[in-house]
C-alpha cells in the first residue's frame, strides 16, 4: 500500500520531505533530486540488499518518482516529454531483466 500512486503526492514537494511521511524510497529519491538541483552536481542512489530483498522493485519505484518530480516545474511540452521518458524507462525493465537475470537457489528471477 505504500507504493500506491495516490501516496506519491505526499512526497512531491519543494525542499525536504515532510517529516510525517514514513521512510520510503520516494523520500530518498526526493532528497537526492533536491541535492542535485541545489548543488548542480551529479548524484547517485545505491540500492543494495540480499537476494530477493526487492532491489529491482525499489529501482523501478525510484525511477518512476524521479520522472514525476522532474516534471513538476516543467512547461506542458517538457512535462509530457518527461512522462514519456519515464514510461520508456519502465518499459525497458523486462527487456533488461531478460538479459541480466538468472535463476538462483534463492530467487527464480535474480538480477545480476
Amino acid at each position: 500500500p505504500w507504493y500506491m500512486d495516490d501516496k506519491m503526492p505526499d512526497y512531491l514537494s519543494e525542499g525536504e520531505v515532510i517529516e510525517k511521511n514514513l521512510p520510503h524510497s520516494w523520500a530518498q529519491a526526493h532528497n537526492t533530486y533536491n541535492e542535485m538541483r541545489a548543488d548542480s552536481a551529479n548524484q547517485c542512489i545505491l540500492i543494495s540488499g540480499e537476494s530477493g530483498a526487492g532491489k529491482t522493485e525499489a529501482t523501478k519505484i525510484v525511477m518512476k518518482y524521479l520522472a514525476q518530480i522532474s516534471c513538476l516545474r516543467a512547461d506542458a511540452a517538457a512535462k509530457e516529454a518527461g512522462l514519456q521518458v519515464g514510461k520508456k524507462l519502465a518499459s525497458c525493465s523486462p527487456i533488461l531483466e531478460a538479459f541480466g537475470n538468472a535463476k538462483t537457489v534463492r530467487n527464480d528471477n535474480s538480477s545480476r
